[in-house]
């Protein structure tokens, strides 16, 4: 389709199908006439619409001759024009002036949701199969705000080393630290403590600097590491604070298989899958 002005007038429907058919809507007349003139959108917004600058909405303002609106000629009422957009999130939402919806909400009430519950500030509407742009009612929950992010963290942390029990008992064991754990498992003090807690693990720890604190040299702990999360030797060095060679002497000693990296780049991806996967059981009532 021609960039050349259509004379006749079109309704929302027809400019959205203009939009998405034009290699360049914004050096279109009728667009901009319709955005600008008729939708009473200020240039900012035809910007946005368009995914161009403001400068270069001004230009072919300007060049077709659209006369220009002062900073008091915009009406008070704003003509409904809506777009479908997905978010930087994945999510894809509508909008229609200055309001924003999602797509999946929307797809709730359609349902049969109340919209009363599916807006509200304590609700979300959540993914069963985790997958952001899969937005058939039978794949939409509406799930309390906090369960709803203590799913969310449950399935991205499930794997984490802190999680592990055999991997804490073994700091423990180690008599490492709670700060000197929290750099080898990459996580904080605090969440050292609660999953310690969670699995009634007590022990006496060491300062880092001491000579009987050697985790490095624990298997479990190593494997973990290099085989389950699949960190570079050096990487790992850094977190227990030892030199290369030393993890590279334990690791043979203890028959671990360090991964090169199109291997850890593998391995990182079949554990995105598997917490995605994850995300298709139904979330606790």
């Amino acid at each position: 389709m021609t960039q050349e002005n259509q004379d006749h007038e079109i309704d929302d429907q027809h400019i959205e199908t203009l939009i998405d058919q034009l290699e360049a809507p914004h050096q279109n007349k009728t667009v901009l006439t319709h955005l600008y003139v008729e939708c009473v959108y200020n240039t900012y917004e035809c910007a946005d619409i368009l995914s161009v600058s403001q400068r270069t909405v001004r230009k072919w303002l300007k060049d077709w001759n659209i006369p220009r609106r002062g900073h008091g000629g915009r009406k008070k009422t704003h003509p409904s024009f809506t777009s479908f957009t997905p978010k930087d999130n994945d999510y894809i939402h509508v909008q229609s002036g200055d309001k924003t919806a999602y797509i999946h909400q929307l797809n709730l009430i359609a349902d049969g949701h109340d919209p009363n519950d599916v807006f509200g500030k304590d609700n979300h509407v959540h993914h069963i199969d985790g997958i952001k742009y899969h937005n058939l009612p039978e794949n939409l929950t509406l799930m309390d705000v906090s369960k709803h992010h203590k799913h969310h963290n449950d399935v991205m942390y499930a794997d984490s080393p802190w999680r592990n029990q055999e991997v804490m008992q073994a700091l423990v064991d180690e008599k490492v630290s709670i700060q000197y754990a929290s750099d080898i498992i990459d996580c904080n003090d605090a969440t050292i403590r609660e999953w310690r807690n969670k699995f009634d693990l007590e022990g006496d720890t060491l300062r880092r600097d001491n000579n009987e604190v050697t985790p490095w040299r624990n298997p479990v702990i190593l494997r973990y590491l290099i085989e389950e999360e699949g960190i570079q030797l050096k990487q790992a060095s850094e977190r227990f604070d030892v030199d290369p060679s030393t993890l590279t002497k334990y690791t043979n000693l203890h028959e671990i298989d360090v991964p090169n990296g199109s291997q850890r780049d593998i391995m990182r991806k079949v554990r995105e899958l598997q917490q995605r996967n994850s995300g298709f059981m139904e979330a606790d009532d």
